[in-house]
């Protein structure tokens, strides 16, 4: 299943951005939030939108290396 490609690039954005929420409201004790698991889903929006920008980024940089080395004729 693919994503619209606004949807694909927006989506590391917004866990970094609900992750940063989530750990907000805990460190903030919002009395409606269960610590432990907040605090856990918010870090595992932030590391895993981190994580999906950094494999995107590497394969967008060897995508372009591999294509520039076969533009040269040789």
């Amino acid at each position: 299943m693919r994503l619209p490609k606004p949807i694909y690039e927006a989506l590391p954005f917004f866990l970094i951005g609900a992750g940063i929420l989530f750990v907000t409201l805990v460190l903030n004790r919002y009395e409606y939030a269960p610590t432990v698991l907040i605090w856990l889903v918010g870090l595992f929006c932030i590391i895993g939108g981190t994580l999906l920008l950094t494999v995107r980024l590497i394969y967008r940089i060897k995508r372009k290396t591999e294509d520039d080395g076969q533009e040269r004729p040789q």
